[in-house]
């Protein structure tokens, strides 16, 4: 058996109490982030992977980082989530765009955008 995505309980004690509304506003901003619609009955990573397969993805590969939205809790200063991790291919968009830092061939902005229209990211 293999495993292809794993899910982490994430918990971090920020230096201000937001509203758990403006945190996911602010992650689904990020164009490398995906946040799970609850009306997509995605529950687990198995589904996500069919999701992806689904939408056309080459391997099914996911290079986002995918958050529950509706996981996204505000406690006091305590921001609690799940997400989940598609270790084969999320850390390919950062690898090239580190390349491309490295071999100074492209601003951040420049290289993000390019490498986003290239792999197509995004759900």
């Amino acid at each position: 058996p293999a495993t292809l995505m794993h899910t982490h309980s994430v918990n971090v004690t920020l230096e201000a109490s937001p509203d758990a509304a403006d945190v996911v506003g602010l992650l689904d901003e990020g164009d490398r982030t995906f946040l799970i619609p609850p009306e997509h009955g995605i529950d687990g990573a198995g589904a996500l992977k069919e999701y992806a397969t689904d939408r056309g993805r080459p391997r099914a590969d996911i290079w986002e980082n995918c958050i529950w939205g509706e996981s996204v809790t505000v406690e006091d200063d305590d921001l609690y989530l799940f997400q989940a991790v598609h270790q084969e291919s999320d850390v390919v968009p950062e690898n090239i765009d580190a390349i491309r830092a490295v071999t100074g061939t492209a601003d951040a902005a420049e290289s993000v955008a390019r490498t986003n229209e290239t792999l197509g990211v995004g759900f």
